[in-house]
This record gives C-alpha cells, sequence and structure tokens, in this order.
C-alpha cells in the first residue's frame, strides 16, 4: 500500500468468541479459560497456524473488548471519511 501513496496503511482480520449481552461474568470467565486451554494446546495451535498467516493470541475477555472497541472506532471512521455507504 505504501508503493501505492497510502501511508501507515493496516488492515488486519482477527477471529473472536463473543456470547450474548448480558451472560454473567462467572459463564464469560469458564468459557474464556477454556478457550485459552484450547489455544494453548500444540494440536490445536498447530491447526490454526497451518498456512502461517494466523498469529494465535488467547488473553482476557476486556483484552479482545478493547480490540473490538478499537477496530469498530477505526473502521467507523474509514466509512464516515470515505463516504460509504451500503447499497
Amino acid at each position: 500500500m505504501s508503493e501505492a501513496g497510502v501511508k501507515d496503511y493496516e488492515a488486519m482480520a482477527w477471529y473472536g468468541f463473543f456470547a450474548p449481552r448480558g451472560t454473567p461474568a462467572d459463564v464469560v470467565n469458564k468459557l474464556n479459560l477454556q478457550i485459552n486451554i484450547a489455544l494453548d494446546d500444540p494440536e490445536t495451535r498447530q491447526k490454526l497456524q497451518r498456512d502461517g498467516s494466523v498469529e494465535v493470541v488467547g488473553g482476557s475477555p476486556e483484552a479482545f473488548g478493547a480490540l473490538v472497541e478499537a477496530e469498530t472506532a477505526k473502521w467507523k471512521s474509514v466509512i464516515k471519511r470515505g463516504g460509504i455507504t451500503t447499497d
């Protein structure tokens, strides 16, 4: 993108697990624990990273929430500046 004259371009794909609004914190924390355990499993990591383009990252619900908020704000701004609309 820099060769095309676009500075500071960044785009990444990410995946995450969501629960319905209002899900009790203890349920979210139990799910999060099990997801992190699965992501730490070498066989699971190997399957997720088989093409080399995926970085497997676990973490807390709070860290994931911060990522979602930051990505939403970034792309909302891009959409507004670009005058992008749906058909």
